[in-house]
């Protein structure tokens, strides 16, 4: 089945008030907290991939996550994952209970491009278990702060009706696919000819060239993990031959995959 991401209705209005965090977790592939079975939760649930990644069954369709993904699971949806526990993982999962629900009926996946997100569930997760005895408050701020940025990102998944927006989500959704100008000429209804031209002027570059940026900058963030492999992160944005990804690599910014991290390494 094809890959999407499945729309839903927005969060509710007042979302915020009285949420309690009911479950928070992280884990990795030697972890028995894993529930590789179908299953629901009275809670909102979402999860965010460190490393590793899943593929997720809900309600006929499926999703494939990757490292600095989000799947967000609404209360009582059922859903089961496939995970890999044989190659490394990390997530870091929260239960949130909503009293007036959070108004989502359909599963999500986001994509992390700033580390926001990451830095959010990371510190919530460590004052959520810290002898902070102000840590209740300093929960509840990230609680609130973590799903405004939720909720903002998933409501920007629903303003799709402009073709130039559209074909931008289409790249992010498919960076580990080899998108031709053909398809993204599809996605937008558009000729080539002025699909380029209205993309450069809402967007100063042309659609190739945006994509090629994307791809790039998501390596240069995939190189953060060492335990991922040139030929892994190359896959990963769309490269079949890693020496033309690394060549591209280079020309973009003036050092090699390998270069830039050993660049990161040494500062560590």
């Amino acid at each position: 089945m094809e890959e999407q991401i499945i729309e839903g209705s927005r969060f509710r209005k007042g979302l915020f008030a009285k949420t309690k965090v009911v479950f928070c977790e992280r884990f990795d592939e030697t972890s028995d907290i894993w529930n590789l079975d179908e299953h629901e939760h009275p809670f909102l649930e979402v999860m965010y991939f460190l490393n590793g990644g899943a593929r997720v069954h809900s309600c006929g369709s499926e999703l494939s996550l990757s490292v600095f993904d989000v799947v967000v699971y609404p209360e009582n949806q059922p859903h089961h994952e496939e995970v890999d526990l044989s190659r490394t993982q990390e997530v870091v999962c929260l239960g949130f209970e909503i009293p007036a629900n959070s108004g989502l009926d359909k599963i999500y996946r986001l994509t992390d491009f700033d580390s926001t997100l990451k830095w959010l569930f990371i510190e919530l997760h460590r004052q959520f278990k810290s002898d902070n005895p102000d840590r209740h408050y300093i929960v509840e701020h990230l609680t609130h702060l973590l799903l405004f940025y939720l909720k903002n990102a998933l409501e920007s998944l629903e303003n799709i009706e402009d073709p130039i927006r559209r074909v931008i989500l289409y790249m992010h959704d498919n960076i580990s696919k080899s998108l031709s100008i053909e398809k993204l000429t599809n996605i937008a209804h558009y000729s080539a000819s002025y699909l380029n031209r209205r993309f450069k002027e809402e967007t100063g570059n042309t659609p190739l060239n945006y994509l090629k940026q994307i791809k790039m900058n998501t390596a240069k963030k995939l190189l953060e993990n060492n335990s991922l492999d040139l030929l892994n992160i190359a896959q990963m944005v769309g490269f079949e031959d890693p020496k033309y990804f690394s060549k591209i690599f280079s020309e973009t910014f003036g050092l090699s995959p390998t270069a830039y991290r050993k660049k990161l390494t040494s500062h560590q």
